[in-house]
């Protein structure tokens, strides 16, 4: 091999590392992070660790604030307040190494029904956009979907927030912190 070919097969090499080292300090800049990004809603946060989530929804449910969620896999919150009617608001942790990195959550209308046009997840959205505007700012951009629909989307790395609508009942909302996940899958409970 000529010593040309070495030069510039190193050239692109030393590139190659240099673009991928940019990148992933754009993605991942810790030595910039925010610790207020950490925080999800109802005193969870990301971080925390499985027992003191466990914890804080006791407290929450002596309060009255949260029930049992959904075919007793999730945590309910039902928002009378940021909504025109009352919504379920179930979720439930992903964890790594026992600590909170992803929140998924899904929304519905309490008082959904099929026939109910109104009460409809394409209607939801918009509604669950504005919730989380107001928990973590603006800024969430449009995104067309695989099934034709417009889903949301915002990234404050290493914080991501996605919103897009399940079905005609509910609006999925996706809060992970990349911090948190190393990469990995989530752990799954026994």
């Amino acid at each position: 091999m000529s010593s040309k070919k070495v030069i510039w097969i190193a050239a692109l090499a030393i590139l190659a590392i240099l673009a991928f080292i940019a990148y992933k300090n754009q993605i991942i800049p810790w030595k910039k992070y925010d610790t207020k990004l950490d925080s999800i809603f109802l005193g969870i946060s990301f971080g925390m660790e499985k027992q003191a989530f466990y914890d804080r929804c006791m407290e929450l449910n002596k309060e009255g604030k949260t029930i049992q969620g959904t075919q007793n896999t999730s945590v309910l919150y039902i928002d009378n307040e940021n909504f025109k009617l009352p919504v379920d608001m179930n979720f439930y942790p992903n964890f790594h190494k026992d600590k909170i990195f992803a929140m998924p959550i899904y929304f519905n209308y309490k008082a959904w029904a099929p026939w109910n046009r109104e009460l409809q997840s394409d209607s939801l959205i918009l509604e669950v956009k504005s919730l989380m505007e107001k928990w973590y700012g603006p800024g969430f951009k449009d995104k067309k979907l695989e099934s034709g629909r417009t889903g949301y989307y915002k990234i404050d790395s290493p914080r991501i927030i996605t919103i897009k609508i399940r079905d005609e009942q509910f609006v999925d909302v996706l809060i992970e912190n990349v911090k948190y996940s190393e990469n990995d899958k989530p752990e799954k409970d026994e």
